[in-house]
């Protein structure tokens, strides 16, 4: 305490005013927590008992608008909805300086929600006094009250705590309702959507802290082992007489209620209340009580059921999708793929070899060799007899980083209506070298100047450790957010518990991949052991005759067991879903191999030669954008850029994990004052040319050893090749970052606003992709961020098709000086376009 508060309190009556004080606040967070939860988890007092005896904590007048909230609920709103229903989001923002950027997971919205052949998306930027509407369909999947996370996808304003939750219930769900009020006759329904309750709702322990599901399928519940100990024994025997019984004997008086009882449970049923053989109906009554265990206690969860049930529900999403591909993704530090950790030599991302701009902690997903399915392989793993364990992986990814593999950004290809079986490794140390030390304090070389919005004094983010589960989350897809989600939300953790019938110390994770602990042996030797899991997504909408082919786009991929330092540290990817029918093309000029010769492709990259289904090609280009990274010159850590007041503006710039700041190349540092920046000559800041062969870049950087574009002159940003006239594909993704919002430009091109058109093979379905839909064209797209994903579609080198180098670039002054820019480097022989969806002929 304060000298001066304790000279304060030393005065009369000024104690006794804090106290009162003090006392104020305490009761407006309990008001605020009883307002917050529903009756049954914190009960109110009656009116006429005195104050004094009163043993509940809230007041009755006080009314309960959320029922559906349970302990552990963040504060901000819980949206509801049942399964199956339509949804609006309507967002409002009023006189705030920030922009934000609405984003929601396992959900999408048409751009245009009055056109039924606008494009989707599931992120919306937002300004001051904008407001958007966004009509969105919630699914149960038939998982337990699924959790959807939403968000202002920011960083900076997930740190500030602008997230919450849609929770979707089955529609006569209602944690008040004890099973003291229902019929006997219904209480079969009770046991019946066990799966789908908690057991709050019973009545029974209406005050447990932790929620447990009921484990109520048959091979399962009944074969369970030990009775349990004392004092579980008590309230096992109370669900047992309550809950149990009375279901399975109002089930043998009433046909409908038998029916609608479990798998498995109409013979005991029978046993419990026909007369027979003294064995048998004590092995019902024990039978009853395993079941009434399942329902209560954690330690009857160890069990496993069938090992493909999850995976039978998962894949679920899919329809009866004809097309399947398989992707076997590692999270793992770079250092670890070049068996330097730890080491002075360690090897992280190198943004800019020019400029000595670095990653050393950096960690990144890769992808695996993958095996592609079709209609006549659909099963798991589809060509795969089983998956390796990981340490081979990683073996196999060492050998291919040693012989010439980039390190570069994760982006898988997907084609519209392709059932996506992901499998997701987790390569990472149980604890990573990021952080305080042992003794709490950060070191210098370890105290980045990248901060986040400063709400608590002395805690940002040097001042917590890197998390090492990881998670790979995507946006728009149909998948179930309970299983594929990549997110540890809500209570969707406590959802797969149940569902996988996993033991109790896994759940805490929900769907993410913790890492392996240094004495699990065992760990990463399949999804059962820990260490990798597998899960489904769909690149379809939900109508009402069955799945949808959707052509998505760009969509960002990222983790959200970090989302605040894994993207500031590389874990970032992106997901292209094309039209139905495409893949990679068999002759992929842009595909790379191994230095040694080997033959095999490195999978995945950047850039793709794309075949139709009709045999028609496009060149696609990817660009992950990153704005708050993470980075060390010289071995320190980066300075912010002067100038740059605020959060939005911290932390490095980069493409696809390169950056040249136009700054490096003038030869001044980012501490330099912006307007002395400004007096520089920029004439050729961005020329490639050489003065020379061994002459100066006329740009004043200095040549780069390895950089083969004129003569070592080039930008380290990407350079994107395409053909003159080629189709052309150019995808943005910002899977996460600042709040600082942004337009991306290409100069000589122009593109549709609206790229999308109805689909010719079906009229009445979601809209395809084309780049001459619309009538009218831009040069830049507005209010790009966070969780965005959008795509140009364009003729290199115009109508006219001239090769020449196009200058891409971030428009915000402060990123294009921060290393947001690159090249599409136009060159050989032209190519006649073919016509575009729909048989529009380009050019017109």
């Amino acid at each position: 305490m304060h000298a001066a508060t304790r000279a304060l309190l030393t005065r009369p009556g000024e104690a006794q005013r804090l106290d009162r004080l003090i006392a104020d606040i305490e009761q407006w967070r309990r008001d605020f927590l009883c307002a917050l939860h529903p009756a049954m988890l914190l009960g109110s007092w009656d009116p006429a008992t005195p104050p004094a005896q009163r043993t509940e904590p809230c007041d009755p007048r006080i009314e309960r608008r959320e029922p559906w909230r349970l302990f552990g609920d963040p504060v901000t709103p819980i949206l509801r909805a049942h399964d199956g229903d339509r949804i609006q989001i309507r967002l409002i923002q009023g006189a705030q300086e920030a922009q934000h950027i609405f984003s929601m997971n396992g959900v999408r919205w048409r751009r245009a929600p009055d056109s039924a052949h606008a494009g989707f998306v599931s992120a919306q930027p937002t300004g001051i006094s904008e407001h958007f509407e966004g009509d969105i369909n919630a699914r149960g999947f038939g998982s337990s009250m699924p959790d959807y996370f939403y968000s202002s996808a920011s960083v900076d304003q997930i740190w500030d705590g602008v997230w919450g939750v849609l929770r979707v219930t089955a529609p006569d769900w209602g944690p008040d309702q004890p099973i003291a009020a229902v019929a006997p006759a219904e209480r079969v329904g009770f046991l019946a959507t066990a799966r789908t309750r908690p057991l709050a709702e019973t009545g029974i322990a209406q005050r447990m802290a932790r929620l447990r599901y009921a484990a109520l399928d048959a091979p399962r519940a009944i074969s369970g082992a030990a009775a349990p100990t004392e004092p579980e024994n008590i309230r096992v025997a109370d669900v047992a007489a309550q809950i149990v019984v009375p279901a399975l004997a109002a089930a043998m008086r009433q046909p409908a209620a038998r029916d609608r009882l479990p798998p498995g449970f109409a013979g005991l049923a029978r046993a419990l209340v026909e007369p027979g053989d003294a064995t048998v109906q004590q092995r019902a009554k024990e039978d009853v009580l395993r079941i009434a265990r399942a329902m209560v206690l954690p330690s009857a969860m160890n069990a496993r059921s069938r090992p493909n049930a999850v995976q039978d529900q998962e894949r679920a999403v899919c329809g009866g999708a004809a097309v399947h591909r398989r992707f076997d993704v590692s999270a793992v530090q770079v250092c670890s793929l070049y068996g330097t950790c730890g080491t002075p030599q360690q090897r992280g991302i190198s943004y800019s070899r020019r400029f000595d701009i670095r990653d050393d902690r950096a960690i990144i997903y890769v992808l695996n060799p993958e095996q592609r399915c079709d209609a006549a392989s659909p099963e798991p793993g589809c060509a795969v007899t089983e998956l390796l364990p990981n340490d081979e992986v990683l073996s196999r990814l060492r050998e291919d980083f040693a012989h010439g593999r980039p390190v570069e950004p994760l982006v898988l290809r997907a084609p519209a209506g392709a059932c996506m079986e992901v499998t997701l490794r987790n390569h990472l140390p149980a604890v990573l070298d990021d952080g305080p030390g042992p003794d709490g304090q950060v070191v210098e070389r370890s105290a980045y100047h990248n901060f986040l919005p400063m709400i608590t004094d002395g805690f940002n983010v040097n001042q917590f450790r890197m998390s090492s589960s990881v998670g790979l989350s995507a946006p728009r897809l149909s998948q179930n957010p309970v299983l594929a989600d990549g997110s540890n939300l809500g209570w969707n953790g406590l959802r797969i518990d149940d569902e996988i019938d996993s033991s109790g110390a896994l759940w805490t994770q929900g769907s993410l991949v913790p890492p392996c602990a240094p004495d699990n042996a065992q760990c990463g030797k399949s999804p059962s052991d820990g260490g990798m899991r597998t899960f489904f997504w769909s690149a379809t909408d939900f109508i009402p005759s069955g799945n949808a082919p959707v052509e998505f786009g760009a969509l960002p991929l990222r983790s959200l067991a970090d989302p605040i330092k894994h993207p500031m540290h590389g874990l970032v990817g992106a997901l292209v879903i094309g039209p139905a029918g495409s893949e990679v093309c068999a002759a992929n000029r842009f595909a790379r191999r191994r230095t040694d010769g080997s033959p095999l492709q490195v999978p995945g990259g950047v850039s793709a030669e794309m075949c139709r289904a009709d045999g028609t090609r496009y060149v696609d280009h990817v660009l992950v954008v990153q704005d708050a990274v993470n980075a060390t010159r010289g071995g320190m850590p980066m300075p912010n850029l002067s100038g740059a007041e605020e959060p939005d503006d911290y932390g490095v710039k980069a493409f696809n994990y390169r950056t040249e700041p136009l700054w490096a190349r003038s030869a001044n540092d980012p501490g330099v004052p912006f307007e002395t920046r400004n007096e520089a000559d920029y004439a050729a800041i961005l020329s490639s040319r050489r003065d020379g062969l061994a002459g100066p870049c006329a740009s004043g950087a200095p040549p780069a050893e390895g950089i083969a574009g004129s003569a070592g002159c080039d930008p380290e940003t990407p350079i994107l090749h395409a053909r003159p006239g080629e189709e052309v594909r150019l995808h943005f993704v910002h899977p996460g970052g600042h709040t600082r919002q942004q337009g991306f430009a290409l100069s000589g091109h122009g593109f549709s606003a609206f790229p999308w058109m109805p689909n010719p093979a079906d009229p009445e379905g979601p809209p395809v992709f084309s780049r001459d839909a619309g009538s009218f064209r831009v040069g830049v797209t507005n209010g790009f961020g966070p969780m965005m994903g959008v795509t140009y579609g364009f003729l290199a080198g115009g109508c006219d098709r001239v090769a020449m180098d196009y200058l891409l670039r971030s428009q915000a002054s402060f990123l294009f000086d921060g290393g947001l820019w690159g090249l599409l480097r136009v060159e050989g022989p032209p190519v006649d376009p073919a016509p575009a969806a729909g048989g529009i002929v380009p050019c017109r």
